[in-house]
């Protein structure tokens, strides 16, 4: 919790506004994929903005937790099958792409499990690194390839890929946050 000068205690900004078990999870799976009615469901991980469950051992399943990350999960649903064929390294593509209804407010979707482990935690030997870097750039400089954003731009809605909708460049709008969270 954060104080406020001006009254009580907010929740912090990245507080989640729904949170998704594993049963709520499988019952809104199984209600719009009938072919994974009754399949297991296990959590993955869990960020500010959304949660990743593991369904039938084989999809993960984003679910947003603040209505902040949903126009970020309608960007991933639309960009990331466009830019799967055009990188060097695997992404995940939307395989079920659940639309908000009554029994969950926003959109979530499922791609095939990429297997693997956060980089971070793998510590590789000095002798991989090199080739690991050079993979990472790769698919790093095929991502920002002006030719791929003009053919993203031509292909997705007008407006579905924002240059930063979280404003991470704009100094004059940044600069002023840390010190707004030190009062």
């Amino acid at each position: 919790m954060t104080s406020r000068p001006d009254g009580p205690s907010a929740a912090p900004e990245w507080a989640p506004e729904r949170e998704i078990t594993e049963e709520a999870a499988a019952a809104l799976v199984g209600e719009r994929f009938p072919e994974l009615r009754g399949a297991a469901v296990e959590r993955l991980a869990t960020g500010w903005d959304n949660t990743v469950l593991l369904v039938a051992g084989e999809f993960a399943f984003r679910f947003p937790r603040r209505g902040i990350a949903v126009p970020g999960v309608r960007r991933e649903i639309a960009a990331l099958p466009l830019l799967a064929p055009r990188v060097p390294l695997p992404v995940p593509v939307p395989r079920f792409v659940g639309e908000p209804s009554p029994s969950f407010p926003w959109p979530f979707w499922g791609a095939r499990l990429l297997p693997g482990r956060e980089l971070a935690d793998v510590r590789p030997p000095d002798g991989d690194r090199v080739r690991l870097g050079g993979e990472t750039g790769a698919f790093l400089r095929a991502l920002h390839d002006p030719a791929l954003a003009a053919e993203a731009e031509r292909a997705l809605p007008p407006g579905a890929l924002p240059v930063d909708p979280l404003r991470r460049a704009d100094v004059p709008d940044r600069r002023p946050r840390p010190l707004e969270r030190r009062r």
